[in-house]
């Protein structure tokens, strides 16, 4: 027999250390998905920097682009405006110069050869001009060449850029869609240990399991009653009561307390756990719908959920109660069922 007992609490003793070990192994994880989410959102925030700083330079080029479009373009108007000015001064010249000759032929009498002097004077100035509106022509051509170098210079650093761009827009997404799949990942590894968490609570430790030592029997009977009233039959065990049900039914706090859990729990279906104080919790597990949330504050009787019902299935209940997570003998606890 002590053999027996022996094995069991070494047996236990796994259950409970694996549970915990289980538990430790989702915590570690969970901190390696935070530090894979912290180093993530910094990757992001580098290349929203670089994005902001890319779409500045950008933007800039463009300016300067246009700024010189504008500058080649006055320039060009200028350019037909001396060639213009450039060709009537050719045609003044030549006529001058024309004129000149007729008045060297000419050239016996005083009058002709004043003429003449005037003549080549005006040529001479004509020239000059003319020699100069080329040097200005000349001048702005090879501005115009020098402002069309810029601009193709210029509209190469802005198709890089743009590209650039691109490439960083394109990586920051993909960060994002990693982002997202890690932070989908921290939400369900937290789920994870939220339930582990609470199996460890209900798992007892052998030295829970065996304990001799009794609940206050007359302070729990005074505070808690039966959560479940309408039921076609039950089944006591030493810990906790199995109730059968065929329809929908209605349950209530089985005392004062608050709301440490409602949810699902892996095979156990709908659990809703409520600390009623004094190291006193009442668990509920089974087929039906809680109607309370974690940390709601209930008074005894009022309605947490609903059992489950469909035509011709039979729906169970278990509820028992634990003092410091050891469970009790619930039936004989209850004031009443």
């Amino acid at each position: 027999m002590k053999f027996i007992y022996l094995s069991l609490v070494f047996g236990l003793s796994l259950s409970y250390g694996a549970k915990h070990k289980a538990l430790d192994n989702l915590k570690n994880t969970l901190a390696v998905a935070n530090t894979d989410l912290t180093k993530v959102k910094g990757e992001i925030v580098f290349f929203e920097k670089e994005i902001g700083t890319k779409n500045d330079l950008y933007i800039s080029k463009v300016k300067l682009i246009n700024s010189i479009d504008q500058k080649l373009e006055d320039l060009q108007l200028s350019v037909v405006s001396t060639q213009s000015q450039l060709k009537e001064k050719r045609i003044e010249l030549k006529s001058t110069l024309d004129m000149a000759l007729l008045e060297k032929v000419d050239s016996q009498s005083v009058e002709s050869l004043i003429r003449t002097k005037i003549l080549n004077k005006k040529v001479k100035v004509q020239g000059q001009e003319l020699k100069k509106m080329m040097s200005e022509s000349e001048r702005y051509l090879s501005i115009i060449q020098t402002y069309k170098n810029k601009i193709s210079k210029l509209k190469s650093d802005e198709k890089f850029i743009h590209n650039l761009i691109l490439d960083l827009e394109l990586k920051k997404r993909k960060l994002s869609q990693k982002y997202i799949s890690y932070l989908d990942k921290k939400s369900s590894l937290t789920r994870k240990i939220s339930l582990e968490e609470v199996k460890t609570k209900l798992i007892k430790t052998p030295e829970q399991k065996f304990s001799l030592s009794r609940i206050r029997k007359l302070v729990i009977s005074k505070k808690i009653q039966s959560p479940v009233r309408n039921f076609e039959k039950y089944k006591k065990s030493s810990k906790g009561i199995t109730y059968q049900v065929n329809r929908s039914v209605p349950l209530t706090a089985p005392g004062k307390g608050r709301v440490i859990y409602s949810g699902d729990l892996a095979s156990y279906g709908k659990v809703i756990i409520i600390d009623h104080g004094d190291d006193i919790r009442s668990v509920m597990l089974g087929d039906f719908i809680p109607k309370v949330k974690k940390n709601e504050v209930l008074a005894k009787g009022k309605l947490i959920g609903y059992s489950l019902s469909a035509p011709g299935v039979a729906r169970k209940i278990y509820y028992e109660l634990r003092e410091k997570d050891k469970a009790k003998n619930t039936a004989k606890l209850l004031k009443k069922i």
